[in-house]
This record gives C-alpha cells, sequence and structure tokens, in this order.
C-alpha cells in the first residue's frame, strides 16, 4: 500500500500542509479542538492521543489522518481520495510483549 500515493501523483515540489488536533471528527472531515505543533508535542510526550493532518494547499479534503497515540503503541493512518473517500486504513501497534513478536530465521 502507498499512501503517499496522492502527493506523487502532483509531482515533485509538491507543499503539504501539516496540522495537529486533539481529534479527528469523522463526519465533518475535520480536525476537532486544533492544536499548534508545540501542543502536540507535549501531547506526544505524555503519551496522549492526538491526530496529524496532512493536506495539499487548495484540496478541501485531507490527504491523509494519523492518529497517534504513544501511550498505547499505537498510531493508526487514513488515506483519503480527491472526494474525502477514505481509500486505505493501517493500524500499526507496537508489540511490547515478547512473547507475541516473531522468531526464528529471518525474525532477530
Amino acid at each position: 500500500m502507498d499512501v503517499w500515493v496522492g502527493i506523487r501523483d502532483r509531482g515533485p515540489g509538491t507543499v503539504v500542509e501539516v496540522a495537529y488536533a486533539l481529534a479527528w471528527d469523522l463526519e465533518a472531515r475535520a480536525p476537532w479542538r486544533p492544536l499548534t505543533a508545540e501542543a502536540a508535542r507535549e501531547q506526544d510526550v505524555a503519551g496522549l492521543p492526538y491526530v496529524v493532518v496532512y493536506r495539499i494547499p487548495g484540496r478541501e479534503v485531507p490527504l491523509e489522518v494519523r492518529l497517534v497515540s504513544r501511550r498505547d503503541h499505537y498510531v493508526g493512518l487514513w488515506a483519503y481520495d480527491d472526494q474525502g473517500r477514505r481509500t486505505d486504513e493501517l493500524d500499526l501497534r507496537l508489540l511490547d510483549d515478547p512473547s507475541r513478536r516473531c522468531s526464528g530465521p529471518g525474525h532477530g
């Protein structure tokens, strides 16, 4: 899955805006309670959840939304097409339980 396909399709030098918020409003497809970069950094250091929104200037819907929660060892990623439809979704979790990690050849 290539979540950056929307950016690559627009050629090199594409400007991407980054915004932060406490949450993502699914219905409105908009950040809820925007945060400054510094406030998002503080949320991250404290392990509290926040979202990162990637947009191209002039495009109404985001390219991508990432839901981050270090405390929960979680990053969720949603990619959107030009019509605002969610086209890809990815859930990433850090496995801190050694019994759940892969082992054997090729899995150090």
